[in-house]
């Protein structure tokens, strides 16, 4: 006989609690937006929550085991039939091996990963290292994600990689370490990139900034299947996180630099709208050193190229910068230099000239356009001599010969003669660098002359560069300015409204192009000198309002 301690007990409903009708299934994913973690606690959206939970758990334990293997055994056959795979890209669990080839060369118009699974056995335009590198490196940090996920979790088909042993290959530390000494992405460092790899959010958002600079390498306007999976592992993962950190802010710094020159400038809102509320989050925290460095440096370059003004909220001053007596980077945007003798054996002797005359352009300009509020009837005279000085520069520079037709072109020197007709005209004509290197330019001596503008004939020279290596270290200050130059003048331009689908990808590939050139040389310097460069970044805000200035007053005389 049953004691009594073991007889049903009756069912007591609680007082006053109302079963809700049960809500419908919502689609595969759902997130949860909230301003404030305590509105994680709401109670709709608790609800939403278990009832999403409850949907998936009731469809995995009416598909049985046979089932589902039997599913993805279908997928397979289904997959090799439609696709070649690469040699050795996959074990026979279906993991990465030590080949990798990237994703088919179709262009993605979404940015983010869609689907539940990514397959690494596709075809690919190239067999790139980085790539191999940057899909192990996922593999590994996807499957040590698993291993610390709860028991209820480990099912293998929840995973975008299926479960192995980490060591069979390499171990997550060695990974690290061959990407530190590999990557050409802002390695420029050691400490820093050690700083960066340290921590698994900041280590995967710079895979993927690397992945995008890939893509753009092997002329891809959008994401390749691998970057979009790499993009949308790492929205998930700040998405989880709730702290605003230097690590954070990394992170997202390295979303911006990916979303930078793309066809919807609103996702880059988006990221820089949440780097804003990251900033005023801190609530009095002091970013380290050279983490408000890089944002500043990040920050600037966008700013120039997207036309806008400084943002004080995103780019730290600093109260007295002490800039370096030595090794500042030389270009148009710093002072005037007499002795070049460090550009010496790196570049011609017009491409020096060239880049003084430049630089003299800069100072006068700047001189002339600071007493903009002064009396003019005191600095009449000074005035019309800077005037003149810089009607002399552009009608010198107009006669430089191009290198274009000789047997062996100078590249460097022609991408820094187009990108001083664009800089110079603007200057004294008080015109946007869009409407001067809209301007038409002959191409080719003879008689089958072809045009094109000065935009298209900058973007063609300075592709046919060293634009990885930023032309060496004595000439990256000269090179950022040419993308500087080149980005903002193709930023009016993005998106043609009587143009058709192939001019305005055209227009957006140039304006992509030299955004991420100039991201990767501002930097790509040792943070030492990284005041100089930044120097060098507000010196070109400063020269477009005084061509505003400029603009404004002929205006108002007109």
């Amino acid at each position: 006989m049953a004691s009594s301690s073991n007889q049903k007990q009756p069912f007591k409903r609680r007082p006053g609690r109302r079963r809700l009708p049960p809500l419908a299934q919502g689609p595969a994913f759902q997130f949860v937006v909230a301003s404030h973690p305590d509105e994680f606690k709401d109670g709709e959206t608790m609800r939403n929550v278990r009832s999403h939970v409850m949907y998936k758990h009731r469809e995995q334990r009416e598909s049985s085991p046979r089932d589902s293997i039997r599913s993805r055994e279908g997928s397979s056959v289904t997959v090799s039939t439609t696709c070649t795979p690469s040699p050795m890209a996959t074990n026979t669990n279906g993991m990465l091996d030590d080949t990798y080839l990237a994703p088919t060369p179709a262009r993605h118009h979404g940015t983010v990963w869609s689907q539940d699974t990514y397959r690494f056995d596709t075809p690919s335009p190239s067999e790139s290292p980085t790539r191999a590198l940057a899909a192990r490196i996922l593999s590994a940090t996807t499957t040590a994600t698993a291993r610390s996920a709860p028991p209820m979790f480990r099912e293998p088909s929840e995973y975008t990689f299926p479960a192995r042993n980490v060591s069979e290959h390499q171990s997550l530390e060695d990974l690290k370490c061959d990407w530190i000494h590999n990557t050409a992405f802002f390695c420029h460092d050691s400490s820093w990139m050690q700083y960066i790899c340290d921590n698994r959010l900041s280590f995967l958002s710079h895979v993927y900034a690397t992945l995008v600079y890939q893509d753009l390498g092997e002329g891809l306007l959008h994401d390749s299947d691998l970057t979009a999976y790499a993009k949308t592992t790492i929205m998930r993962s700040i998405s989880d996180r709730l702290d605003t950190d230097d690590v954070t802010i990394i992170s997202i710094l390295h979303l911006l630099i990916s979303e930078i020159g793309g066809l919807d400038e609103d996702v880059f809102n988006v990221h820089q709208d949440g780097l804003a509320t990251c900033m005023r989050n801190l609530r009095g925290g002091i970013l380290s050193q050279n983490v408000s460095k890089f944002m500043t440096l990040v920050m600037l370059t966008f700013a120039i190229s997207r036309g806008q003004d400084e943002s004080l909220e995103l780019t730290p001053r600093r109260s007295s910068p002490v800039l370096p007596d030595d090794g500042i980077p030389i270009s148009p945007l710093s002072a005037p230099i007499e002795d070049m003798s460090r550009l010496y054996g790196h570049c011609s002797t017009r491409t020096m000239e060239l880049t003084g005359d430049m630089q003299r352009c800069t100072s006068i300009f700047l001189a002339r356009w600071s007493h903009t509020g002064t009396a003019e009837s005191t600095l009449s005279g000074q005035l019309a001599t800077c005037d003149a000085q810089l009607q002399q520069t552009y009608i010198r520079l107009l006669s430089l010969p191009s290198t274009e037709d000789d047997l062996s072109p100078n590249w460097i020197y022609e991408s820094c003669r187009l990108a001083a007709l664009i800089y110079c005209r603007s200057i004294i004509h008080g015109a946007a660098f869009a409407d001067s290197a809209a301007t038409m330019h002959a191409r080719n001596a003879g008689p089958n002359t072809e045009s094109s503008t000065l935009l298209a004939a900058l973007y063609e020279a300075l592709n046919k560069t060293d634009t990885q290596g930023c032309w060496g270290t004595p000439l990256r200050g000269i090179f950022l300015w040419v993308c500087l130059v080149g980005s903002a003048a193709s930023w009016s331009s993005a998106r043609p409204s009587n143009d058709d689908e192939e001019t305005s990808q055209a227009s957006a590939w140039m304006r992509k192009c030299f955004a991420l050139y100039a991201v990767r040389a501002a930097v790509s310097v040792p943070f030492e000198l990284a005041d100089a460069t930044i120097h060098a970044l507000r010196t070109m805000l400063q020269v477009r309002r005084g061509m505003a200035a400029k603009k404004g007053l002929e205006e108002i005389g007109q």
